[in-house]
């Protein structure tokens, strides 16, 4: 048995209009402005005693002026499984958008995604919304537009209910697209390093010292020389940590450049250190 959940529980505030209940009246009603206005009359008076929104269809239940409670059926397409996957793939592939739906907001160009991926959000014609009412109006029925007008604020509350029409509730979406999201984000495993490759580092023997002069220097400082030597290859040390986790290569060529401009940068104060200590003072200021 399906749980219907009432209009009348809903908070009394103003709708915050996202632009999907309108778009769905548009595209989905087919009732022009008079037979909304009165759709939205029958709202207003509390005639929705009831809605459920599941894969494929709405029911409603309406109370007219002075009749019985009526039952209303709206039926549209659910989008398959590869229309969903091919979407979800490309919001998961740009983060704006990735970032609305994980927030609760359904994207403006959500519907040219949908499209893209085969299948649109929205009804591309009033013909894919089939609704029956045991009213007998046809297609002056005021409590069908009744109805849109009533799902039009909820798509407008909560836009993940045109996603549960069309197919997949917020749950399935939102877990997708983080699994999506991991997947593209996931850095690529790193290929094994050949054995010809690989550079063999000396191992040089730590001195024979006592544990209580181990910090001790073992000769004078006065005596100590350091000597800059640049690299053989200004990428040695990269080569040596492998390929960056980066699936982007400008991202990995400005790892690289970032990496020789800061050896450059110490290159060049280390030999200005060196010559200063090396050069005497009168002759290092040009006297």
């Amino acid at each position: 048995m399906t749980t219907k959940k009432r209009l009348v529980d809903l908070p009394a505030s103003p709708v915050p209009a996202t632009g999907w209940g309108e778009r769905w009246l548009a595209a989905a009603s087919g009732a022009g402005r008079a037979r909304i206005e009165k759709g939205r009359a029958l709202v207003a008076e509390g005639a929705i005693t009831a809605l459920s929104v599941k894969p494929g269809l709405v029911e409603a239940e309406v109370r007219d002026r002075g009749r019985s409670l009526l039952t209303l059926r709206l039926k549209v397409r659910a989008l398959n499984e590869r229309v969903f996957e091919n979407a979800l793939r490309a919001f998961a592939e740009r983060a704006r958008t990735a970032a609305e739906l994980l927030s609760g907001s359904l994207p403006e160009e959500a519907d040219t995604v949908f499209a893209a991926a085969g299948g649109a959000l929205l009804p591309a014609s009033t013909n894919e919304v089939s609704v029956t009412c045991p009213c007998g109006d046809g297609a002056a029925c005021r409590h069908a537009a009744a109805v849109h007008v009533a799902l039009a604020e909820r798509f407008d509350r909560d836009p993940f209910l045109l996603l549960l029409l069309r197919g997949r509730g917020r749950d399935e979406v939102l877990s997708r697209l983080r699994e999506a999201r991991s997947r593209r984000v996931a850095p690529a495993p790193a290929a094994p390093k050949r054995a010809e490759a690989s550079v063999a580092v000396p191992l040089e023997p730590l001195p024979d010292v006592r544990p209580e002069s181990f910090f001790r220097p073992l000769v004078p400082l006065s005596t100590l020389k350091t000597r800059f030597v640049p690299p053989e290859h200004p990428e040695a040390l990269l080569s040596r940590l492998g390929p960056p986790p980066l699936q982007d290569d400008d991202a990995a060529r400005l790892l690289v450049d970032m990496h020789r401009a800061i050896g450059r940068s110490a290159a060049d104060r280390l030999t200005e250190a060196e010559w200063r200590r090396v050069t005497p003072r009168g002759r290092a200021s040009g006297e």
